[in-house]
């Protein structure tokens, strides 16, 4: 379980990696530990996923006009089976291609700042969410907000890659690109899987 001073590390570092500090990474734990406590962060996670998977479905509810037809239990189903596979699919996947790749020695750093920087993103959106399904934010603007803090994300993600991997700009925005497309299309693909 992550000690509440781990997790404060965590999110502060991730933080000020967002707002500009290269040196940020470097003040996290990348030993063989660290690597795998990082995957930890998935737990304060849960409760922030669970609120955009609210809103989202309160999307889908007043898109469709069919509120009744939702279900529910299967649609949280897919999601956070869905989240399970974005969590750990990246990192094996560059497991097994690091040394082709030659990352091997960079491996480790990008993985435990990308763990702590998907928990920050997380923490960020959830007033979002919040205000969205409290009434106070409305589809419409929801969407657009999400979208304009999706790039500011992406534009991170890149940064954070770039540093930790010590790589060429092309090839930060691949592996993002990766990332970011793998993860609607395992969204989608558990969605149909779940027959929704």
């Amino acid at each position: 379980m992550l000690k509440l001073a781990e997790l404060d590390h965590g999110v502060r570092t991730a933080w000020a990696l967002l707002l500009g500090d290269r040196s940020a990474p470097q003040r996290l734990d990348v030993s063989v530990s660290g690597f795998w406590r990082s995957f930890l962060a998935v737990i304060p996670l849960v409760p922030l996923y669970a609120l955009a998977c609210l809103s989202e479905a309160e999307l889908v509810v007043d898109g469709s006009g069919e509120g009744s037809e939702l279900p529910m239990g299967v649609f949280f189903t897919a999601r956070f089976f869905a989240l399970g596979l974005d969590w750990v699919t990246l990192p094996f996947l560059l497991m097994l291609l690091a040394g082709p790749l030659g990352i091997g020695a960079r491996y480790v750093p990008f993985v435990v700042v990308r763990n702590w920087s998907l928990l920050l993103m997380s923490i960020v959106t959830a007033p979002l969410f919040v205000l969205h399904l409290i009434g106070f934010l409305a589809n419409a603007i929801l969407v657009i907000v999400l979208l304009m803090a999706t790039i500011v994300f992406v534009r991170y993600r890149y940064i954070a890659t770039r540093i930790t991997l010590e790589c060429t700009a092309a090839f930060a925005a691949g592996i993002v690109a990766v990332e970011f497309l793998g993860g609607i299309l395992l969204s989608e693909l558990t969605a149909r899987l779940f027959g929704l």
